[in-house]
């Protein structure tokens, strides 16, 4: 957990004091707002250097230790390293900017044919949480559009120089993915948040009504309202779950502090209507033992009333940081999923789903069957 007096993860990890060192540097890079203000320089003694640059990749905050790096809040740094990090802010502005300006371009597509999409994390996150494109690091567009729209929005951007080279089923992943003819820019267009069958409800009618205004490179964008954000992100957080990118715990953090009117009572009725609400409250709780939050007490008397989150969050805060086989955060195999994303869901069902109707292919990407019907199958069949 976090040390509430100094800021700094008591991480229990059995990691050694030059990697924990490491994980304390990156979590004082990325803590939100003025208390970031000389947090790192006081870090002091042996660093392993090499981790924390492995460590910012594998969780997608390069540009934040960068840009603590810019401001000189990292002492002794090493050259090598220091070269490594104007390297890659360097080439992250450049792509960041790059996307940004398409962006705009596809929103203006989609609104010139009549077509309703939000930005989903990329450039429109990056604007509305951080004020900055060169914050975060992104290497597609996401997008989502109605379900009625899907057909429309794909030959609008064909038309825009965008090609389709999905090679999965749609009906199952819901989504195409396009390219642009250059290679350079890819988009993940959606119509609904998440596969088949697994129970998520965020659907474009439903968040449209609710949407705001945001500006980026001077321009309005729609953008999720700060309610729906946080669930977005949030289930982000348990979408790879035991491993979870501090880079969402960090902008549900940044979120938080920056709407201090937030509306809790709509978030939490939200999340148990679209049945995300354990998901909700992990983030919360993942995020709280990093960077420590300011939650109402009806949050906080949800979490406490949750005896299935500590295991969970153990769980998770366990293969954030700690390197198996030179793999930082390894990806969940089967069985971990299978064992752990129905224990994220309050509800059995919906942990079971993606489980039991993901497709299982026989030849190339052509499904003929799901897990689910393979089971039912064998049960007809004993």
């Amino acid at each position: 957990m976090t040390d509430r007096r100094t800021g700094n993860a008591d991480c229990g990890l059995d990691l050694s004091a030059e990697r924990s060192k490491s994980v304390n540097i990156l979590l004082s890079c990325a803590r939100p707002g003025d208390r970031r203000t000389g947090a790192v320089s006081a870090a002091g003694g042996d660093v392993d250097w090499d981790y924390l640059l492995r460590l910012a990749n594998r969780h997608k905050l390069v540009p934040v230790l960068s840009d603590a790096v810019r401001r000189r809040r990292i002492a002794a740094l090493p050259q090598p390293l220091l070269k490594t990090l104007r390297r890659h802010a360097e080439g992250n502005a450049q792509r960041n900017a790059l996307l940004a300006d398409e962006l705009l371009r596809i929103l203006g597509l989609l609104a010139e044919n009549g077509i309703r999409a939000f930005p989903m994390k990329g450039p429109a996150f990056a604007v509305a949480l951080h004020d900055s494109l060169t914050l975060r690091q992104f290497s597609d567009l996401d997008l989502l559009v109605a379900p009625e729209d899907a057909a429309r929005a794909r030959a609008a951007l064909e038309a825009g120089g965008f090609r389709d080279r999905n090679q999965r089923p749609t009906a199952f992943y819901r989504h195409f993915d396009l390219v642009s003819t250059d290679g350079l820019v890819q988009v993940d267009l959606q119509w609904a948040l998440a596969n088949k069958g697994s129970g998520v409800r965020l659907v474009l009618d439903e968040l449209w009504p609710r949407r705001q205004s945001s500006q980026m490179l001077n321009k309005p964008i729609p953008l999720f309202s700060w309610e729906d954000m946080l669930q977005l992100l949030s289930y982000y957080c348990g979408k790879e779950m035991p491993f979870v990118y501090l880079t969402y715990l960090n902008d549900i953090v940044v979120l938080i502090e920056k709407q201090p009117d937030l509306d809790w009572q709509e978030v939490l009725e939200q999340a148990q209507r679209r049945r995300i609400l354990r998901v909700v409250l992990f983030a919360l709780t993942l995020a709280d033992a990093l960077w420590p939050l300011s939650l109402p007490a009806a949050v906080r008397g949800a979490i406490e009333a949750d005896k299935v989150l500590p295991r969970l969050v153990d769980r998770a805060r366990r293969r954030m940081f700690v390197e198996v086989n030179g793999q930082i955060g390894r990806n969940p195999t089967f069985a971990e999923k299978a064992l752990l994303h129905p224990r994220l869901r309050e509800h059995l069902v919906d942990g079971l789903r993606p489980l039991l109707f993901a497709p299982i292919f026989a030849d190339g990407m052509h499904p003929v069957r799901t897990a689910g019907k393979r089971v039912l199958r064998l049960l007809r069949v004993s």
